[in-house]
Parts: structure tokens; sequence; C-alpha cells
């Protein structure tokens, strides 16, 4: 009878992994920009740097959703700006923006464009002929999405009337500041200023529930299989799998899936597109077409922690590329997979960034604008830490 070995020894167990002021969990965008903008501050301020590591459960090189959008550099469609106004008071959507904005002028300034394919192509949203009352309902209020705009980022014509994207999409809005990037060099290169600014990372752990921390009046201690980490404050970047480490948290997890494809003939369209009330998305990556979305039509099966595809979703967005993006073109799929993005339960569209107990920060629930928020999170996570 064969045994399992791949279990940990007791030496392994029982060894301290780190000892130091801030632990932050979760090595996505926002955990990897609390770490950088800690580090840029004490260097600012000329005082001892700090101790930090980074842990995260997956290998090197994954995450959650990090590594696993679309790369839109993206800050609000005119229909979600629109539904936020139903819902919320003009200073909430325009503050949120204006995070989300800051948070990509901010990606330039910490990462050369070039190194994460940064492209400024703008944002359009598109609508079918069908969906004709939206788009005009988008013309009505023009005005007041400029002046909200305005208030954000200091622009004052970000959303435009656009000439016609095809045959399929006769209606379209220009989002003025949109862009895209290469989401995987982008986390790259935070990894590497990082590892530059000395914070330690750890990938491979699993951290246990919060019930399994040992907490000291000033310090934390975390025991996991690999070992012991150990720290003055704690910070949660776990964005969906919030939950899991800290039971009540409102976060329910939103999962996107993508396909990539290769048409058989040159694409027409450059920058990145919103359709559908932004549940569908798709820009050209290098000459090839990248589709993601289709959630909304499957809410209950896509509400999932499990990073895969589903044959009823990439079904359909195989259907919207046939019968919308580029009919009459034949394709070849290159690459199918999905990220999870995290949600409120009761609607929220705000991320969290709260003190949970003393020195224990949640910094988490990105809805799906992790991109543009996680360097101005980070900014405003290591001013929380620092005061």
């Amino acid at each position: 009878m064969t045994q399992n070995h791949a279990n940990f020894s007791y030496w392994e167990k029982n060894r301290s992994l780190f000892q130091g002021d801030i632990i932050i969990i979760g090595g996505g965008l926002v955990g990897q920009s609390i770490a950088i903008a800690l580090k840029k501050n004490r260097i600012q301020s000329q005082q001892k740097p700090l101790k930090i590591c980074i842990i995260d459960k997956l290998p090197a090189g994954k995450s959650g959703a990090s590594t696993r959008n679309a790369g839109f550099a993206c800050f609000g469609s005119p229909t979600e700006v629109l539904d936020d106004m139903n819902q919320e008071p003009e200073k909430e959507i325009v503050a949120r923006m204006q995070n989300r904005i800051s948070g990509l002028s901010l990606w330039r300034n910490w990462v050369s464009p070039n190194i994460m394919e940064w492209e400024n192509n703008d944002g359009y949203e598109v609508f079918e002929h069908k969906e004709i009352k939206s788009y005009e309902n988008v013309l009505n209020q023009l005005d007041n999405l400029n002046h909200m705009g305005k208030l954000a980022s200091g622009n004052e014509c970000i959303y435009s009337v656009s000439s016609r994207v095809s045959h399929h999409f006769p209606y379209s809005i220009k989002i003025n500041g949109e862009a895209s990037l290469n989401p995987g060099k982008a986390h790259n290169a935070l990894i590497e200023i990082n590892r530059s600014f000395g914070t330690l990372l750890f990938n491979g752990i699993e951290i246990p529930k919060r019930q399994n921390w040992i907490k000291k009046s000033d310090s934390w201690t975390i025991p996991t299989s690999q070992g012991v980490f150990e720290a003055s404050k704690v910070i949660v970047a776990t964005n969906a799998w919030t939950s899991e480490l800290i039971p009540g948290v409102d976060i329910t997890p939103g999962r996107g899936q993508i396909i990539l494809v290769k048409p058989s003939e040159k694409i027409i369209y450059k920058g990145v597109y919103h359709a559908k009330k932004g549940y569908m998305y798709f820009r050209n990556l290098n000459g090839n077409l990248l589709l993601g979305g289709g959630r909304n039509l499957f809410l209950q099966e896509e509400t999932s922690l499990k990073m895969c595809t589903t044959s009823n979703v990439q079904a359909y967005l195989e259907s919207y590329i046939k019968e919308v993006l580029i009919p009459n073109q034949e394709f070849t799929v290159l690459n199918r997979w999905s990220g999870i993005m995290a949600f409120s339960k009761s609607g929220d569209k705000s991320p969290l960034l709260y003190w949970e107990e003393p020195n224990l920060l949640i910094a988490a629930r990105m809805g799906g604008m992790g991109v543009a928020l996680a360097p101005k999170i980070g900014e405003n996570a290591a001013e929380m830490i620092l005061n």
C-alpha cells in the first residue's frame, strides 16, 4: 500500500518564515501596490524602511483576477455611470470614478508604459440597432455624464458621440482616457519593484482562517503548513477570497470568462470596447480578437471561486463573435481562461478598505475594476497604516 508523502514535515511546520512589520496576504495587483506605496512613503519621509512580506497561495505568476482579466484600463462606461445615478448620490459616483482615474495615472508613474504594453486608444461603449433606447438615454444624459467626468478628472469632455463602428454597432460613445495594457507584464513589474525595495514574496502558501491566527497585544502570529509568519500588522488583500479567511465580509465572487481568437481577416476594432451595459467587453490584441463577459446570463453559475471555463458561457462568447463582432469570418480559438472578480452581496460598488479589528486591515472587493483601482487603493491603504 502506497502512502502520500506530499504533506509537510515537522521541520517545515515549526519554523519562522518571517518576522517583521507588515504581512500582506494576497499577491495580486492590490497587495503588490500596497507594499510599494508603503515603501515609497518611507523613502520619501526618510524614515526607517518597513520589513514587509507578501504571501499568496497560488504559484508565482498566477493570481485570482490580476493576471486573468481582459487587460482593460477603464474607469466607467456611460451606461454604468447612469445605472449608478439611479442608486447613489453624485458625490459617491464621482469619488469612485476619481479613484479609478487616479489609479490609472499612478500606473504610468510607477511603471514605464512600454513595459506593460500600455496603449492609449480610448474606450467606446457600443450599441446594437435594438439598443437604440439605451443609446438615446446616454445622449440625453451626456451633459450630466461629462459634468461628473469633469469633477472626477478635470477633463471637460470624457464622453462624446462617436462614429458608427460597424453594421452591428451603429451607435457609439467615445470614452476619452481609457486604455489597454498587458496585465501579466504589469503585475510582474510590480513584483520587480517590490523585490528592489526588499519586500519578501512567498508563493504557494495557504493561509488558515482568521480563527487560527494568534493575536497578542502588539503582534500577529499566523501559523501555516510551511512555517510561521509574525508581524505587527496584517493586511488582507485577497479580493474575492477574503470571506474565506474573514467570515462575514460582504463579498460575493463573480467569474469572468474570456476567449481569444485569431480571425481569418484583419479586424477593425481599435481601443477597448464595452457592450451590453458592460457585461460584454472586447479589444484587438496584436491582431487577434479578445472577448470577455456573458456573466449576466449565467449569474448563479458564475458566482464561483472556481477558475475554470464552462461550455455554455464559452459557447455564448463564440456565438457573439460569429454573429456580432466578425460575421462572415472564420476564426481559430487561441486561448480560453477565467478570472475571479469580487462584488458586494448588497450591491455596494465601493471597494472595501477598513480596519476589521486593530492592526488587521481589509483591502478587497474591487468590483471588476482592480486594474484601475490597485495603485490608488495602495496609496490609501498605506496612509491608513502609517497614520
